[in-house]
């Protein structure tokens, strides 16, 4: 698999691509225990979730159905991959909330899930892998998190959990701080998961199959809709 790419179609499609969650498991999987989880939710309000199976000539027709952003998310994909792993993004106007996917996992799916942020410009560039196990402790289910970002003003850099063997530890005593962990050092990172976040074809099966889980009904109160050009901006 590839790793040279560091942002998925050249960034043309963030804020959807900032942060894209991973799930070991098929799209189909995924797709129906978020629906079951999150049909619950909504059905309080008064609305219901729909889900659809769809094939698209391409991932920049798949993530296009995302479209329009809104301030609160409405729309959900789980993309099937050349791989064991699911991708996992919404239609949240700042880009993918990941707190859904330890609990997906964990909860849900039993199988481990992971956080992808990659976000190399703007006012807060960040890096962010995070890996969480199938199972919970009393610390929860994540079993590694390496963070470099701007906070502020200033650039941080975290880790919690026991490093992997292929891990560039060297790199993490860098001068500057934000390059202890890089774009491409995620994708390295993440290729040793059988992962390529940021190739294209990693996301082309055969038809380019995902699931599209969305509000069937009326619009969420008070929600705002974005272009992706107004939510970068």
């Amino acid at each position: 698999m590839m790793i040279e790419q560091t942002e998925l179609l050249g960034g043309v499609y963030r804020p959807i691509t900032n942060t894209i969650g991973f799930l070991e498991c098929r799209a189909e999987t995924a797709a129906k225990a978020f629906f079951a989880w999150k049909d619950r939710t909504y059905s309080r309000d008064g609305r219901k979730l729909r889900m659809e199976r769809r094939e698209s000539a391409s991932l920049e027709a798949c993530l296009a159905s995302l479209l329009p952003l809104t301030s609160r998310p409405s729309r959900w994909v789980f993309i099937e991959t050349q791989s064991s792993w699911c991708a996992y993004i919404e239609n949240r106007w700042r880009g993918t909330d990941p707190t859904p996917i330890a609990p997906l996992a964990g909860d849900r799916l039993n199988s481990r899930g992971i956080r992808c942020t990659n976000i190399p410009a703007g006012e807060s560039p960040a890096t962010i892998l995070e890996v969480y196990r199938s199972t919970w402790s009393e610390l929860g289910n994540t079993e590694r998190s390496i963070c470099a970002m701007k906070d502020g003003s200033s650039w941080t850099f975290d880790t919690f959990g026991d490093p992997f063997e292929f891990e560039q530890i060297h790199q993490y005593s860098a001068n500057r701080i934000r390059d202890r962990f890089t774009s491409k050092m995620l994708a390295q990172y993440l290729n040793q998961f059988g992962i390529s976040p940021f190739d294209e074809s990693f996301y082309l099966t055969p038809n380019c199959v995902f699931y599209i889980v969305d509000i069937d009904g009326p619009p969420l109160p008070n929600i705002k809709e974005y272009s992706l050009n107004e939510a970068v901006t």
